[in-house]
Formats: C-alpha cells, structure tokens, sequence
C-alpha cells in the first residue's frame, strides 16, 4: 500500500512537527492494517487447506485473531489521525460511516471486561468470530466456506457471509469478523484506506515542490544500533 519511495516516507525537514507526527501515524497505521491483512489471509489460507496438528491448529487460531483485531485497531487509529487533518467543518462524514463498523467492532472488545453480559446475550465468543471463503478450484468457481469461533462453545451463534455477486481475492477472500451484533468485511476496508493514502501523498509531494530544490528530507523510520559490552558476574 505504501512503497519505500512514498511520498509520506519523505517529510520536508521543513513540515511542523505536530503535522508530522499525524502523518507518521496515518502511515504507520496503514502499513501495520495492511501487514495484519496479508497476514490473516495467509493463516486462513493454512487452516482451509490443510490438515494441521493440535498444536499447529491452536497457534494459527491465535494469530489469525492477533492480526484480525491489529487490523480493527490500526484502522480506528487511521480514522482518528486521518479526521485530525481535517478542519471542524469538514470532516470526512464518508470515513466515518464507512469504518463505523470497525469503530462498533473495536468497542466491543477493548471493553470485553465491562460489555461481557452483552457479548454473552448476543451467544458470541470472546474474541468474536471469523468466516471467509477459499477457493480451491479457481477454474470451477469451487471452494470453501470457513468459519472461526474461538473459545468454548456453547450455544453459539455463528453467520457465514456468503458472496452475492461480488468479486472477492483469491485463494482467500470475504473474510468477515463479528463481534457482539456487529460484523464488517475486513477486505472492503482496505480500500478505503488506500485511496486516502493516496490523496495524502499528493498532498505531501505537493508541499514538498514548494521548497527549495535539494532541501534535505527527515529521517524516516531509523534503526539505531550500539555495540556493548556486558560484565557477567
């Protein structure tokens, strides 16, 4: 989503620091929901085709909801960095309501501890529940229907979303997780990102032909590292 020569890797030495710092945290929260993404669909990806250990099986259902819900909080974070370049009076009502449902997700289970009669009303897991689709035979239109309900069950309920006319990736794709009444479809949000992310690179690489030719860029995403030695007793 972001290349290594994108534009908001490039800040003006220049740019006010509060200014920066939202822009660092607009990308960086891209880059970690789209990273979470990929992940998530590659864990599905293993537990739709094949056959694992129980030992293999506990780990993928782990970091299947470890990326899902890193990918709910980056993106509210997104939401929230990315209404702060905007004025009172013009706020991106379209964001709002096209992320609301990550917003209803995440509140759910940041405050699992105090919403836990809700979540239990509403027969759901404590981390909520994942169902996509994986193709296996691409020239057939053949595939699977998976779902995750983590936890211990009991009288759960779950709701497979099925595709209705819409194109979805392969081999995973559709991946939706709920979570109390509510439910989004991770892969949708990612566009929505996207395109702001690319508004605000125009943005930025406009401001930056502003100044002047050669001007030097701040640094962006340093690695420091220091040799040391340590005395064992």
């Amino acid at each position: 989503m972001i290349s290594v020569d994108s534009p908001l890797k490039k800040l003006s030495a220049r740019t006010d620091r509060k200014q920066a710092m939202i822009f660092d945290g607009i990308r960086h929260s891209a880059q970690i929901a789209n990273l979470a993404y990929l992940r998530l669909r590659e864990t599905l990806t293993v537990l739709a085709l094949n056959e694992l250990s129980r030992d293999e099986f506990d780990a993928h259902i782990t970091a299947a909801f470890l990326d899902a819900w890193a990918f709910v909080d980056s993106v509210d974070r997104f939401k929230s960095l990315w209404q702060l370049t905007k004025s009172k009076n013009s706020k991106d009502k379209e964001l709002e309501l096209e992320l609301q449902s990550i917003r209803d997700l995440r509140n759910v289970t940041d405050h699992l501890a105090q919403r836990i009669d809700y979540v239990v009303s509403n027969r759901n897991a404590a981390l909520g529940s994942l169902s996509w689709i994986t193709i296996t035979n691409a020239d057939s239109c053949e595939g699977l229907v998976c779902a995750i309900v983590p936890g211990t069950l009991r009288n759960n309920k779950l709701e497979i979303q099925y595709p209705k006319e819409e194109s979805f990736e392969i081999p995973t794709g559709r991946i939706f997780l709920d979570a109390g009444e509510y439910s989004a479809c991770l892969c949708d949000v990612l566009v929505h990102i996207e395109s702001r992310i690319r508004k605000l690179e125009k943005v930025v690489l406009e401001g930056n032909m502003e100044h002047p030719e050669g001007e030097e860029y701040a640094a962006s995403d340093s690695l420091f590292k220091a040799v040391v030695k340590f005395n064992i007793d």
